[in-house]
């Protein structure tokens, strides 16, 4: 990764971050997890509908030298999802050192939408992180900020400066913020951008977008429509988030990075699809409804939900398996936050008053709550 010396890394079945899993709606997921790590460790399969004894967070810890297994069946619709470890304290390190993977879903509907779904080819992981380095080519631990480490350095999938060769029309990009503190604000130079999804599934149509923010945790499917010969760039450039310049700074939203960089093919292979021809997308939004089951109110002050930290032991919240639900979250701490809640999916009602931007208006597991500003 550096020219400075080999950068001691961890992974899942290899040196840094972990295989791409693939799995249907309907399909029955065994995944045996052995620690091979000097230290205790979990694997949380993030976005994922399962059973909490295979969700992989702090309660289901993993010990140095033994195995966890989680199966459950898949009963939900096309998303992309992710997996890292979710170890009370020790998170931030752990993904850090390059713990972390894509984890797929398909359905029978999105596979007829016309979309993109050759993995590699047309359909193509983009796990966005930053890192700082060492002289000696080891990651840099230490450079934090208010939000947590801060790297000078982008890698895409493992990779430094990377090129992706398109081969065809139509390149669907699985976005994911895989970093810990900074957010991205992704647009492409040299071409049109479409959003086809949030992180916890399909959008009901394509939608033109000229940028999408995310967030730690939050991910996004994109389509890029290129002609052969073509060249376009992603990058993440700067952004608002609506805080002091000294904490913007803090979050990464004042860089400017290039990404990858798409580089089309002279001629291309398979059928030619536009972005124009594509069916309706497979994941309808619900409908409305003005009165839900339950309201509930999360106030977020300084690393706690209301007033309480977090404990072990202690269950604040119980949710009715079927209920439809509102949360008031308001974020009364002095840095914005990321809420991410485990088996169940929202959409965005409100932030701060205001309806959600394009790019929050799907499906989603994970939300940006910025200061003072109930969402």
């Amino acid at each position: 990764m550096h020219p400075g010396g080999p950068t001691p890394s961890w992974g899942y079945n290899g040196a840094f971050a972990g295989p791409t899993l693939r799995a249907a709606e309907g399909d029955r997921v065994r995944i045996v997890v052995r620690n091979e790590l000097p230290e205790t460790t979990t694997v949380h399969w993030h976005g994922m509908k399962l059973p909490a004894q295979y969700d992989g967070g702090p309660h289901q810890p993993i010990a140095p030298g033994e195995e966890w297994v989680a199966e459950w069946e898949v009963e939900q619709p096309a998303a992309t999802c992710w997996y890292h470890p979710h170890t009370h304290g020790t998170t931030e390190a752990q993904v850090g050192r390059g713990l972390m993977g894509l984890f797929i879903l398909q359905d029978e509907l999105s596979e007829w939408s016309g979309l993109p779904v050759d993995y590699g080819v047309d359909d193509v992981p983009v796990l966005v992180t930053d890192r700082s380095f060492n002289a000696d080519g080891s990651f840099a631990e230490r450079e934090r900020t208010a939000f947590g480490l801060l790297g000078d350095t982008l890698l895409v999938n493992g990779a430094l400066s990377p090129t992706f060769e398109v081969t065809r029309q139509l390149t669907r990009l699985r976005l994911l913020n895989g970093s810990s503190a900074r957010t991205y604000h992704f647009v492409v130079q040299g071409a049109s951008m479409t959003l086809i999804g949030t992180e916890a599934g399909l959008l009901p149509g394509p939608a033109p977008i000229n940028s999408v923010t995310l967030t730690p945790g939050e991910r996004a499917e994109v389509l890029i429509e290129l002609e052969p010969g073509q060249t376009a760039m992603l990058q993440s450039v700067p952004h608002s988030l609506g805080l002091l310049q000294s904490t913007s700074r803090a979050a990464g939203a004042d860089d400017r990075f290039d990404v990858l960089e798409l580089r089309a093919a002279a001629s291309f292979d398979g059928p030619a699809l536009a972005v124009a021809e594509l069916s309706m997308l497979a994941a309808a939004l619900p409908p409305p409804f003005e009165t839900p089951d339950v309201t509930r109110s999360m106030v977020l002050t300084n690393n706690r939900i209301n007033g309480a930290t977090m404990e072990m032991s202690r269950v604040d919240q119980v949710v009715t398996l079927g209920a439809r639900e509102r949360w008031v979250v308001d974020n009364q701490h002095h840095l914005p936050h990321n809420l991410h809640i485990h088996n169940a999916r929202f959409m965005i009602v409100s932030v701060g008053g205001e309806p959600p931007r394009d790019f929050e208006r799907g499906w989603k597991d994970t939300v940006y709550v910025p200061r003072d500003a109930p969402s």
